[in-house]
């Protein structure tokens, strides 16, 4: 430890490979609380006994359904294992890196594979990338960086997991819509429908899992509520099944509904936060955020009467301003400068 201090590490990942010691006999415990709690180091942890002392779980390796022999595994239990950790409470959950270590990136099926993994990873409270991506496809960049931009509003998520003991990081539909009797048995069903709110406005629905990697469709259920596809702008009204969904491999496969609010990070100018609002959440809802230092709050209030776009106002009821924002034509979402410490009101809005 001390002389990793020397180079300024403060990071771990613990990947004590099961029997060598046995990690069921609380072996690593006391070593990753002292990295955890007294050096305050990040620890990803996977083998720790009866407790977790530490920033990340990782799911025990589950790939990766490549030709490989040695990933021979169902990439079903990638999804199973995240939800179930989820459902245990577990804020940070890590499906493990995306195309795993032996896959191969210039086999056309495999890299269907591993774009298929990286939107189930993008849409997980944690990501990593295992391979080499820059011969991949554009999608898996896209996907990357979905993640990487939405950062923050995933990292509020995780908080207010941690806060509360609610798994609103990585929500089971089950446990997000309780007195929806579709939504419980999704995992179990024959089509194997691997759902989740990932926070308080992204519905997780990812093309992925065995026999997946090569399809092109799949069953999603909406629950009550108005969705609107990520990418495409669709609206839909739940409760509602959509049956063969069609889920093309430049499409993210998620549906924003609940707040109807994202915060993200511009990846080209570190530190500038912008929140995107979508039309989904009547008037009255409000979103709660929290910034990175774990204190500094804002707010965004849906005040208006309609999304009308000319007749909408942003308001800044910090700076006590009106905020300018864009527009999405596609997907109908309003996207404007989100300033650490300050509260904003929709407002307006009436019309067609």
């Amino acid at each position: 430890s001390d002389h990793a201090d020397l180079w300024g590490v403060d990071g771990w990942k613990e990947d004590n490979m099961t029997n060598s010691p046995s990690h069921h006999d609380d072996n690593w415990n006391g070593l990753l609380a002292y990295m955890a709690e007294e050096k305050d180091d990040l620890i990803i942890v996977r083998n720790a006994s009866y407790c977790l002392p530490g920033d990340v779980l990782r799911i025990n390796d589950a790939n990766y359904g490549t030709s490989n022999s040695s990933f021979n595994n169902s990439p079903d239990r990638m999804v199973i294992n995240a939800l179930a950790y989820a459902a245990s409470g577990q804020s940070n959950v890590y499906p493990d890196i995306i195309g795993g270590t032996g896959a191969n990136v210039h086999d056309p099926n495999q890299q269907n594979y591993i774009v298929r993994n990286a939107y189930m990873a993008a849409l997980c409270p944690s990501q990593s990338v295992g391979v080499n991506v820059l011969n991949m496809k554009d999608a898996a960049f896209k996907a990357i960086n979905w993640h990487s931009t939405y950062a923050p509003y995933i990292y509020d998520a995780a908080l207010k997991s941690y806060e509360t003991g609610y798994p609103l990081s990585m929500t089971p539909l089950y446990i997000a819509y309780p007195d929806d009797e579709n939504t419980y048995d999704m995992i179990n069903s024959e089509k194997r429908m691997f759902q989740w709110m990932l926070g308080e406005s992204v519905l997780a629905a990812p093309l992925f899992g065995t026999d997946h990697t090569t399809a092109t469709s799949r069953d999603v259920y909406l629950p009550e509520g108005r969705w609107i596809q990520y990418d495409t702008g669709e609206v839909f009204e739940g409760p509602l099944l959509l049956e063969d969904w069609e889920s093309p491999i430049d499409m993210m496969p998620a549906f924003i509904g609940g707040k109807g609010v994202l915060i993200g990070e511009d990846m080209e100018n570190k530190d500038h936060y912008f929140a995107e609002v979508f039309p989904v959440a009547g008037k009255g809802s409000v979103y709660e955020y929290t910034f990175i230092d774990g204190e500094t709050t804002s707010t965004i209030t849906n005040n208006n009467d309609g999304w009308a776009v000319a007749a909408l106002e942003v308001y800044d009821l910090t700076a006590k301003e009106s905020v300018d924002f864009t527009y999405n034509e596609v997907n109908g979402s309003i996207k404007f400068p989100f300033t650490a410490g300050h509260s904003y009101e929709l407002r307006g809005g009436e019309g067609t």
